[in-house]
């Protein structure tokens, strides 16, 4: 009985080295095979560099770019102050026309009127409630353009100090005049 138990004992041992020698091998081959896996991964990442991060270069330039166009574009759209009337906050004949301009003149997709908030709730109603009224006439209805108020003060003056700077180049500008010509007799190279 003894002889037995210590055969099985021995069996048992030897079977449990076997296994965690095993185990090992086939640690080692996984360990081997991820290894190579992975040089396979980064032989292809390099011979593909630097495709894969392109598009996000390319977005990360681009993004500020389109921020800018957008508010370019709304500063462009802005009705200001000096285009509605002072005591009715209604819009001027300049700023129908502006709205109109806006609406038949811009890109599609730029079609939006932004209006400066007036110096109270109400005086902002009106000036939005004025602005409809001329996107109703020109359009037919408002739902295809977008209304929308805003604090952004565009930059600008008067048409005077315009024309001024103009004419200020106009007159700057040097008489054009041709270069002489060279006399093909002289010789030359």
């Amino acid at each position: 009985m003894r002889r037995r138990t210590a055969v099985w004992g021995v069996a048992l041992v030897l079977a449990l080295q076997t296994a965690d020698a095993q185990a090992g091998v086939w640690r080692v081959k996984e360990s081997w095979c991820a290894f190579w896996t992975r040089v396979g991964v980064d032989t292809c990442r390099n011979n593909a560099w630097p495709a894969p991060f392109s598009c996000i270069d390319q977005q990360a330039v681009r993004s500020p770019l389109a921020i800018m166009t957008d508010k370019g574009w709304s500063l462009q759209n802005t009705i200001p102050d000096q285009l509605f009337d002072p005591e009715t906050q209604e819009l001027t004949r300049a700023g129908a026309l502006k709205v109109q301009w806006i609406l038949t003149q811009m890109p599609v997709q730029r079609r939006s009127v932004f209006v400066m908030r007036g110096r109270t709730a109400e005086e902002t109603e009106v000036r939005l409630r004025s602005v409809e009224a001329v996107v109703v006439d020109v359009v037919g209805d408002t739902s295809s353009t977008l209304i929308a108020v805003t604090d952004t003060v565009p930059r600008g003056g008067s048409g005077d100090y315009y024309e001024r700077v103009s004419r200020g180049y106009e007159t700057a500008a040097p008489p054009p005049r041709l270069p002489e010509m060279e006399d093909a007799s002289e010789g030359g190279n």
